[in-house]
């Protein structure tokens, strides 16, 4: 199976390259993937057999490379700017790829990131989609009219692994954006990060650089890391990073996290974080109660959301449409 994958080249500078273009790479070893879009020859020159170019017709490059599916890696990805109608009022930058698109005759998936931003899925109609894979458990219960499934985040457990030459300190810590431009969007963990914060009990990181390199040394460097479900209901990427990196997890509920992970793998707090203090002094004090988390989070990471499984899942999906 040969899969074209419209992606952006933003994704390869931000500090997040991990969560997307890792898991990328790691499909491209278990089958074959071309990559497509501006610029991308310069930080994957393997995996780009084919130049952008402008209108270029995707009959031409479906013919040339003998794509058999193609993917968008979400609908920021086709966009020179990404502007959703919730956040712009509809008022969306230019979209690169070539107008016959919608015509050419072989399956396309959307591997969608950002649908909580996205009143309805018409632009996904108009494009011919056949298939949105949903990365947040609750974007896949809208069903529309374009078929969806859910297909969570991934990790890359070789990178980001417990450190064992890290004496971890004893207190919560937050690591990535602190405040969000669009008002109250994570409010659980910025109540909880305030109320933690007035005890004394964590350290807030803002938005790493972005070679992203400080982001794994901090996730080695705690006992614990607070994460939490946003105004949107999301299933964070964040989350599976802090597990796999021999942290707690420590998150209110979520949609899909039952599914995900198994009970005593990670620590939840209340949404209005009335019990925040309580667990996090727990998870400090407690290392046999808190080596048990670890233990299970780790080992439900290995079994269940590597890059490498995900890319299998990923790839039976698409043998399926085909």
């Amino acid at each position: 199976m040969k899969i074209l994958w419209l992606e952006n080249y933003r994704r390869a500078l931000k500090y997040n390259r991990w969560l997307h273009i890792e898991f990328v790479k790691e499909l491209a070893r278990q089958s074959e993937v071309c990559l497509y879009g501006p610029q991308l020859e310069q930080y994957f020159p393997e995996l780009v057999p084919i130049l952008y170019e402008e209108n270029m017709p995707f009959k031409e490059i479906v013919e040339i490379l003998e794509i058999d599916v193609i993917v968008i890696h979400s609908k920021d990805a086709v966009f020179d700017e990404y502007h959703p109608k919730k956040l712009f009022g509809g008022n969306e930058g230019k979209c690169w790829i070539a107008e016959d698109f919608a015509k050419v005759n072989v399956p396309k998936v959307c591997l969608e990131v950002d649908y909580h931003y996205e009143t309805d899925d018409k632009w996904y109609q108009k494009m011919g989609i056949d298939l949105i894979l949903q990365r947040h458990c609750s974007q896949s219960l809208r069903q529309q009219t374009v078929p969806m499934k859910w297909l969570p985040f991934s990790v890359d457990a070789n990178l980001f692994k417990s450190n064992p030459g890290i004496d971890r300190k004893r207190k919560i810590c937050f690591a990535g954006t602190s405040y969000c431009k669009r008002k109250d969007t994570y409010r659980y963990r910025e109540r909880a990060s305030e109320i933690l914060l007035g005890k004394g009990l964590i350290d807030v990181f803002a938005r790493f650089e972005k070679t992203g390199d400080k982001y794994i040394a901090c996730l080695q460097e705690y006992v614990s890391h607070l994460s939490g479900n946003s105004k949107f209901d999301l299933s964070v990427g964040k989350n599976f990073e802090i597990m796999s990196s021999g942290s707690v997890l420590l998150t209110n509920k979520f949609s899909g996290i039952d599914t995900l992970f198994p009970p005593g793998s990670y620590c939840v707090y209340k949404d209005d974080g009335s019990d925040i203090v309580n667990k996090a002094r727990r998870i400090i004090d407690d290392r046999r109660f808190r080596d048990e988390i670890v233990l299970k989070g780790r080992k439900c990471i290995i079994e269940r959301h590597t890059h490498t499984i995900r890319a299998e899942q990923l790839i039976s999906i698409l043998k399926e449409i085909l």
